[in-house]
């Protein structure tokens, strides 16, 4: 099923993982902010502060990878080279909110951000491979 699936299907199920995964995130911090009673700022709440972090490092390197699959899509590279970046820049962003935002795997907040910046750096030189190979 996954590799009948069309460039812009897997480009497309990648990207409805991280909006689950953002929704998530984004209850988290809700969930802080009503525990600190803080509705502007952090009010210096330690948790809350974490949880704005965690959201805030989502949203710094979600939409570079996002726009890299979908570079990569439209150049049509391997389903299996999309599905490979795509899964692993999903799973990078697991350890690192089970991590630093739910606080469950201390380890989390590394692994997830060596494999984010590892995503990151293969998505850019597939890309100029893709472009002048």
């Amino acid at each position: 099923m996954f590799m009948q699936m069309t460039h812009i299907q897997i480009v497309a199920f990648y990207g409805a993982l991280q909006l689950v995964l953002a929704t998530m995130i984004l209850l988290s911090v809700m969930v802080a902010r009503v525990k600190s009673r803080v509705s502007i700022g952090d009010g210096g709440d330690e948790n809350l502060i974490k949880a704005m972090r965690v959201q805030a490092n989502f949203v710094e390197n979600v939409p570079m990878v996002m726009i890299g699959l979908v570079l990569l899509g439209l150049l049509q590279v391997s389903v299996y080279t999309l599905h490979g970046f795509g899964a692993l820049f999903f799973i990078s962003r697991l350890p690192h909110f089970l991590g630093m935002g739910l606080g469950v795997f201390p380890p989390g907040r590394n692994l997830g951000s060596a494999l984010n910046q590892l995503t990151l750096v293969a998505t850019i030189i597939a890309l100029f491979s893709a472009i002048f190979l």
